[in-house]
């Protein structure tokens, strides 16, 4: 059985207009930023104006379990693709003493006993 042309562009219609369709109020957030443009956008402006909203964000990001391992991992993989990010957080990490000491500490570590 051969489906007509018009039974065609109706289904693709129906699934466009249900892609378009709002998003429920009572959906989970991250369901709401994903499925709308508008919100991640507002969400981005935000961010670049409230450092405070980026660590909150930065700090769930990094909760639950491995959440440390994975929040490390992504932020690993998005300075990866920024390098000169990468080098302005390395400088501002290894500025600090407990960074400097955490790495002697570590390099100590390595070496062999005698």
């Amino acid at each position: 059985m051969r489906w007509p042309t018009g039974w065609l562009g109706i289904g693709i219609a129906l699934g466009l207009s249900a892609c378009a369709q709002a998003m429920p109020a009572d959906a989970p957030v991250v369901e709401r930023v994903l499925g709308d443009r508008a919100l991640r956008e507002q969400l981005v402006a935000r961010g670049t104006q409230d450092e405070h909203f980026v660590h909150e964000v930065l700090h769930q990001l990094g909760q639950g379990p491995d959440g440390d391992r994975k929040l490390a991992r992504l932020l690993a993989e998005h300075l990866h693709h920024h390098s000169t990010l990468e080098r302005a957080v390395f400088q501002e990490v290894a500025a600090h003493q407990a960074f400097q000491d955490w790495i002697l500490e570590r390099l100590r570590g390595q070496q062999d006993p005698r």
